[in-house]
């Protein structure tokens, strides 16, 4: 096999490498996204909640009214 030949298959071998290696990296940072947006629509869920609670807390508790 030449030496330009070895060289080639080398560096293709490297691109490939290096592609596969992209393509991890997006499925972690997609998985990232995801986790982030469930994060923040847990975040915003538990706020309701707590809020929602205060408010019937002090409607049904006497002397909590203004």
């Amino acid at each position: 096999m030449s030496t330009a030949l070895q060289q080639y298959k080398f560096e293709s071998e490297r691109r490939q490498q290096h592609l596969r290696e992209l393509q991890e990296n997006d499925k972690v940072v997609i998985l990232s996204w995801l986790g982030a947006l469930l994060s923040w629509g847990f975040f915003w869920w538990a706020v309701y909640r707590v809020f929602f609670c205060v408010v019937q807390l002090i409607q049904y508790v006497p002397g909590l009214q203004p």
